[in-house]
């Protein structure tokens, strides 16, 4: 490689990597632990390439999200945050894992039983909840008192609102941020069936 081309290559690359770093902060302050997000924008579900990073820097953070509104598909992979609430008012809608061609897929399927507690899982397993592309329907009542998911408090609605004052801070800015960021699965699954 010549001079030149390499001196391009380099700058092209410094560029590239001011830009993924970039990013990459954007990303990392978007969920700190003043920051209590929903599941708002989230409803209708769609790749777990879009819900991972979310629910890796809320466990990380240790920041509250709160899951309120209609809940489907891989929207209920947000179960697995470690201080996730769940509004009473809530609609989860589950079903099969597609492999993003309109198949089902066991490994999505699986992966996002995976991310639901002992109780809710067996349930989901046990009455056939996700054997197809049916939506099958558990209110927020249910998976705050038959499977043990803490309900949302004033205080957890308070750190919302107070959030949504913020520039950059409220659950929309975060959302559109982490579902713009392009990162390869590391589970290997495509992604999961929804209905948009």
């Amino acid at each position: 490689m010549t001079q030149a081309r390499f001196a391009k290559a380099k700058v092209f690359s410094g560029k590239a990597a001011r830009g993924l770093a970039a990013a990459f902060v954007l990303f990392a302050t978007a969920a700190t632990p003043a920051l209590a997000g929903t599941s708002r924008g989230w409803e209708h579900g769609g790749k777990f390439v879009n819900f991972d990073p979310v629910i890796q820097a809320y466990n990380r953070s240790g920041a509250t999200f709160r899951i309120t509104g209609l809940c489907q598909s891989a929207c209920t992979t947000f179960l697995s945050i470690k201080n996730v609430c769940v509004e009473r008012s809530a609609n989860f809608e589950f079903h099969a894992g597609s492999d993003g061609e309109g198949n089902i897929s066991i490994s999505a399927t699986r992966y996002m039983q995976s991310t639901y507690n002992e109780r809710l899982r067996r349930f989901v397993i046990d009455n056939r909840y996700m054997e197809d592309f049916s939506f099958h329907r558990i209110t927020g009542n249910d998976i705050i008192d038959k499977f043990g998911y803490r309900a949302c408090n004033e205080q957890d609605r308070l750190l919302e609102a107070q959030d949504s004052d913020i520039p950059g801070a409220n659950h929309g800015t975060f959302a559109e941020n982490t579902r713009n960021l392009e990162q390869p699965s590391t589970r290997g699954i495509e992604g999961s069936y929804h209905s948009r």
